[in-house]
């Protein structure tokens, strides 16, 4: 029995060695790039529990796609006939309104409580996954060392904030199939906690993260568009805001006789096509005004 302990030692600590060696395989196949990871093989069970429930949260989110497009629109009659199938027409007549004139889908619509239930169904696949990852976070990654830490400990695997607002989003959906079971109002709320489960997909994140990386840039350009813009209006008002005549029956300073026109013009005309519209005018009076417009086009 003592030389027992040892070699039962041994395979716990290969088996540990060999989940934690293709747990950090399938992470890097999934460019997720994680600095250390916690050793118990519980954490590893955890994991596999947590990953099912993102598949099933994924076959949740189809569930809600195809829920969305056949639901019953909340203000059709929602008291009569809640758990069994109703003609739409009848479902989503309008008193005063022939029923040609109501635009609906042509589709026919799942039982407002059928569909309450599907979304009750939803939003329970949603808060287990967000569980399953909050417990695997807390119980384990919070308590790994960081590599160089001097000590300290918490790697990040689950963004607790995430996991939080997507929590936030199911209570809010619950309550308000709660609300709409009990009142049966022509409105709902459940848009909100649908885009936010829609929000929680990764690859809706990694979009969102690359949105924000380049916000910089665009405040910058933009900044760049909008005073190019103003200088050459203060420019072009100073030069035409008093110029008098006609071409063709239009004023020669058609678009240009006033400050805030003259903005106008020279957004459209650097922001479309119609540059040849907004500048012929001028251009025609006064074939130098050629060279600031040409100036004015290259900058912008």
């Amino acid at each position: 029995m003592a030389s027992a302990a040892p070699l039962l030692s041994k395979r716990d600590a290969r088996a540990e060695g060999v989940a934690l060696a293709a747990w950090k395989i399938e992470d890097a196949l999934n460019e997720r790039l994680v600095d250390n990871y916690p050793s118990d093989l519980e954490a590893r069970k955890l994991h596999f529990s947590a990953s099912n429930a993102h598949v099933q949260y994924r076959r949740a989110m189809m569930l809600m796609l195809l829920l969305s497009v056949m639901e019953t629109p909340t203000w059709c009659e929602t008291n009569d006939s809640f758990l069994s199938y109703m003609d739409p027409s009848q479902r989503c007549a309008i008193p005063g309104v022939p029923q040609r004139e109501v635009l609906l889908s042509n589709l026919p619509y799942i039982p407002p409580g059928w569909g309450v239930l599907l979304e009750v169904v939803v939003a329970a696949a949603v808060a287990r996954k967000l569980l399953l990852e909050r417990e695997l976070q807390v119980r384990f990654f919070d308590k790994v060392a960081v590599p160089g830490g001097c000590g300290k400990t918490g790697i990040s695997y689950h963004s607790l904030p995430v996991i939080a607002f997507g929590c936030c989003m199911c209570v809010l959906h619950l309550a308000d199939c709660l609300f709409f079971v009990a009142f049966r109002p022509n409105f709902r709320l459940a848009f909100i906690p649908r885009t936010g489960y829609l929000c929680l997909l990764m690859s809706v994140r990694k979009l969102a993260h690359c949105i924000t990386s380049v916000i910089g840039e665009i405040v910058s350009i933009a900044s760049l568009y909008a005073g190019t813009i103003v200088f050459f209006a203060w420019v072009a008002v100073v030069m035409f805001d008093d110029v008098e005549g006609e071409i063709n029956g239009r004023p020669i300073n058609e678009g240009f006789d006033t400050l805030p026109k003259t903005l106008n013009t020279m957004f459209i005309a650097g922001s479309t096509d119609e540059f040849v519209d907004c500048f012929l005018l001028t251009y025609t009076a006064n074939r130098a005004t050629g060279l600031l417009w040409l100036l004015f086009l290259v900058l912008v």
